[in-house]
């Protein structure tokens, strides 16, 4: 399955009240700010993903490497 990296969220607590269902646990492995967007390099089940955020909702939730994170993929895009 690929998913592109604009269809991933990231966030700092679990999904369990939202509309996204589809919710990885993981650990931040880099992130790369360009302009107004960061792109946040995050592992798990071994496998390297990506998704690419708002440089200002990465620095709003303080993600660095080695943090946990959430990556949330809406299930429409799975379709």
């Amino acid at each position: 399955v690929l998913i592109g990296i604009r269809r991933v969220g990231v966030s700092v607590i679990g999904q369990r009240e939202s509309s996204v269902l589809n919710s990885l646990r993981c650990g931040i492995v880099g992130i790369e700010l360009s302009g107004a967007t960061a792109l946040v390099g995050h592992g798990c089940g071994g496998r390297r993903r990506l998704a690419q955020v708002t440089r200002r909702s990465c620095e709003g939730l303080s993600v660095a490497k080695g943090a946990e994170v959430f990556a949330s993929i809406k299930a429409s895009v799975l379709s």
